[in-house]
């Protein structure tokens, strides 16, 4: 028979194991979360810029890119194969309509007092304000409707994007496809000229009807028309055009390559030199230096690839 002493020992022996267990599991630490584990939270109020105009978008922030497929830090080289893809994919379906680079002179049919607005519009390359979202962004000068935008093609949706600013500082955004599909023509010259429609609605419903729509009118490779539609009711009227004339010489479309003056980019004319590392490249606008200058062995590495790709 068991004596309550023995007893009492034994409970005392057990309780004592316990408290000292539990002394044990409390020296274990948390799992770190947030900035102390290593994700990158982003910058929530980030803007996006349209080079020097004003910022009317969000974007996030992220860590520099190696060639290598991997993140500086953290990361998984599919991640960054897919965000690649997604660039090219984009610039891919904005290509045909890189013929809009460069600045022109723009007229507007209506007139004030008596008088046609005249406006400077300059369109670059945009590969800066959103890395895995490129774009052609176009600024105008004493413009009565748009004086920034940023056009874009999203490949969830699959139509083309315009986010712009209007005169009074409204933010507007426009999707749509081709009214007209892209074709190149002999021209005058038998060199090729570019045509298309490209008509773009406005998407925000609460958004005044003043420019409720808009259409690029490529005529050829000189001249385009951006006609400005508003909105009565549930019919759209055409309120205004402008005319607008590349200031300069024409530019040609080449019906081969253009050779040693491939934008080490775009692919289009390059029309300015840039070098690195004893190399000469060539970039089509304002808008691919300045991005080639930022990563200049990221686009070097992706146009030694599309190079290889297409001798084989």
């Amino acid at each position: 028979m068991i004596s309550i002493k023995s007893t009492n020992c034994f409970l005392a022996l057990s309780l004592s194991f316990l408290l000292i267990s539990a002394g044990c599991s409390d020296n274990t630490e948390p799992e770190p979360t947030g900035e102390s584990a290593g994700v990158d939270l982003g910058d929530p109020s980030g803007k996006v810029d349209l080079g020097n105009s004003e910022p009317f978008a969000t974007s996030k922030t992220r860590k520099p890119i190696s060639l290598s497929g991997k993140n500086s830090g953290a990361g998984s080289g599919g991640t960054l194969d897919a965000e690649e893809k997604q660039l090219d994919s984009v610039m891919e379906a904005l290509r045909p309509l890189q013929v809009l680079l460069g600045t022109w002179e723009g007229k507007t049919f209506r007139k004030v007092g008596g008088f046609a607005s005249l406006e400077t519009v300059n369109w670059v390359w945009d590969l800066k304000s959103d890395r895995n979202q490129p774009a052609l962004a176009m600024k105008a000068d004493k413009s009565q409707y748009l004086q920034s935008a940023r056009l874009t093609y999203l490949l969830d949706k699959q139509v083309f994007q315009l986010a712009a600013i209007d005169k009074e500082g409204t933010e507007r955004v426009y999707q749509g496809s081709y009214s007209k599909p892209v074709e190149d023509v002999p021209g005058d010259t038998k060199k090729l000229e570019r045509t298309f429609q490209l008509k773009l609605t406005q998407v925000i419903a609460d958004a005044p009807k003043k420019i409720a729509e808009i259409v690029i009118n490529q005529q050829k490779n000189d001249r385009y028309l951006m006609e400005v539609y508003n909105q009565s009711g549930e019919k759209m009227f055409r309120y205004d055009t402008i005319a607008n004339q590349r200031q300069g010489t024409s530019f040609a479309i080449s019906d081969s390559d253009y050779g040693e003056k491939t934008c080490v980019i775009s692919q289009g004319l390059g029309t300015t030199q840039v070098s690195f590392e004893g190399k000469t490249f060539w970039v089509c606008c304002s808008g691919c230096k300045a991005a080639f200058e930022d990563e200049p062995k990221r686009w070097i590495a992706k146009f030694e690839a599309r190079k290889k790709s297409e001798t084989k």
